[in-house]
């Protein structure tokens, strides 16, 4: 009547290929994350050469919007990278 190892083996590779396309969309929307410019990321940020905080008397927090001395954190900037990489082999690139 029907074979019952055949559908569970094709229901089996649909649960693979929906857990794989999961997994590289929460990889790509952590990396947009990463990749916003936000205060928080900055690496002036909450300290005292900070110039909307020191200049202009401005309380920056994590998620404002930064200024034009946007420098990104180092951290920031190899966690990108990381981010990148792991996409690309959930890709297959």
């Amino acid at each position: 009547m029907y074979d019952v190892d055949a559908i569970f083996n094709i229901l089996s590779k649909a649960s693979e290929f929906i857990h794989k396309q999961d997994e590289i969309n929460k990889a790509r929307k952590h990396l947009v994350g990463m990749e916003e410019k936000k205060c928080g990321m900055c690496q002036y940020w909450m300290r005292s050469d900070c110039k909307p905080e020191k200049e202009l008397g401005q309380f920056k927090s994590a998620k404002s919007f930064p200024c034009k001395d946007f420098e990104r954190e180092q951290i920031y900037k190899d966690m990108i990278v990381k981010r990148k990489e792991k996409l690309k082999s959930l890709e297959g690139k």
